[in-house]
């Protein structure tokens, strides 16, 4: 372990100025590109509170024990920066690439890290030894303090490998956010949002997520040994067996119910489903499921027109050429399910996770729906925030659809339609998009 920071006894914090800053952020480019007159920056226990560092680059750069609340540092590059007990209370790092900084026993309560960068960054606890008159070394009085990140907005921020073991993250909002094989023994998520946060191969033993909202969260490869899960909210949560049966173990709610325990079983409300479809509701019954676990479920060539199945567990169901018109699947788990050819026309597919699933030559176009006035209302399907790593796509029909913020890395969209569609914040990192038909709004950029 990195031994803590040895700096001299401060009693003050020597103010900085905006042009101070400004000089300095100059000269560092220049030490990091090794040209004269370059130097390194260097504010350990200085005052920066409010100051705008908005695109600098400080890559390496040292702010041991700094205050440095009310920041402005919009996209700042503060790669392998040293934070160290550093005050960023209620601090603008939006989008900031903080990639490997040393941020242990930092203060981030109210700060804004929304799509930061903090891949294999180091939030665990830190103390920071000082000398005393005397000439020895002792701790300060913010010695052993846990990194804060209480509160603070965290959204779509990638924290990668981070370790924040010990970390106190209270109401903290992580939605979207990315902490793959994160190491966050011990830390304190009560009452956070981690809605559609990626947790796979990550540490979780003895955190505390009472209250914490996990909807939608990728709960696979991880360790919750030791986790107190008291009131959490995993509608939608996707889990492997091992964390499956943790979860279970612990006593966590909301989890999926097994199939068997469907009164009448799920036959019957599939055939009364049908007769409803048929009848346009006049006989029969809506399928309408919430949290039930029906992996593998065979639906080819059935019409589910209209029915609802949120927060289910449909892993390899077979659902070829299925009518799924106006179904809706938010915050369902299809990994591997198949659905091609089938009628996704304006079905609702909100952060459901789609890994690996095959939607070759889906159609997931609008459709013109009737409205209470008699008027035809055009409604496109939606897939915000979808997951499809790895799925099939190909020759697919996703005009007008919404795909804001879906994840398609490794994904195939050979010859798919995405003509009209949205595709803010939608991240197609290795898709392949040969022949994929786009227009001004769908291209990606």
């Amino acid at each position: 372990m990195v031994e803590p920071p040895k700096v001299s006894l401060a009693t003050t914090w020597r103010k900085v100025s905006a042009a101070e800053l400004r000089e300095a952020i100059a000269k560092h480019q220049r030490f990091v590109r090794a040209q004269p007159e370059g130097a390194r920056a260097i504010f350990t226990f200085c005052d920066l509170s409010r100051l705008a560092f908005a695109g600098g680059d400080l890559s390496g750069s040292d702010f041991t024990g700094a205050k440095m609340n009310g920041i402005r540092a919009h996209k700042a590059g503060l790669r392998s920066a040293v934070l160290y007990g550093a005050d960023l209370r209620i601090a603008d790092l939006t989008q900031a690439d903080l990639t490997r900084a040393d941020l242990r026993g930092a203060c981030l309560r109210g700060a804004n890290l929304s799509e930061a960068r903090l891949v294999e960054g180091d939030l665990r606890e830190g103390t920071i030894a000082v000398q005393d008159t005397g000439g020895e070394l002792s701790p300060m009085l913010f010695a052993n303090m846990p990194t804060d990140m209480a509160v603070a907005n965290m959204k779509g921020a990638n924290l990668s490998s981070a370790r924040i073991s010990n970390g106190i993250a209270v109401s903290v909002d992580l939605t979207d956010a990315i902490l793959r094989n994160a190491k966050l023994m011990r830390a304190d998520f009560r009452n956070a949002d981690l809605t559609g946060v990626d947790f796979d191969g990550a540490d979780l033993s003895q955190v505390n997520m009472t209250g914490a909202k996990l909807c939608g969260a990728i709960l696979s490869n991880v360790d919750l040994s030791g986790a107190t899960m008291d009131g959490t909210d995993l509608m939608g949560a996707v889990l492997d067996e091992k964390s499956s049966k943790a979860l279970r173990e612990l006593g966590a709610g909301n989890l999926p119910l097994s199939a068997e325990k469907l009164s009448p079983p799920m036959s019957e409300r599939l055939d009364q489903h049908a007769l409803w479809v048929k009848t346009n509701g006049r006989e029969g019954k809506r399928l309408v499921l919430e949290r039930f676990d029906l992996r593998g479920i065979d639906l080819s060539e059935r019409n589910i027109s209209g029915a609802v199945l949120r927060g289910c567990v449909l892993d390899r169901a077979r659902a070829r050429r299925t009518i799924m018109t106006l179904v809706d699947l938010s915050m369902s788990s299809l990994v591997e399910a198949d659905l091609s050819g089938a009628d996704l026309r304006a079905a609702t597919l909100d952060r459901t996770f789609l890994a690996r699933a095959n939607l070759t030559g889906a159609m997931l176009n609008p459709v013109d729906i009737p409205t209470a006035a008699s008027a035809l209302q055009t409604r496109g399907a939606s897939l915000r925030q979808a997951r499809l790593k790895g799925a099939r796509i190909a020759g697919a029909s996703l005009q007008g659809a919404n795909l804001a913020g879906a994840d398609f890395d490794e994904a195939d969209l050979s010859n798919a339609d995405l003509r009209g569609a949205e595709v803010k914040e939608a991240r197609f990192g290795t898709a392949n998009l040969q022949g994929a038909r786009m227009d001004d709004r769908s291209v990606v950029r």
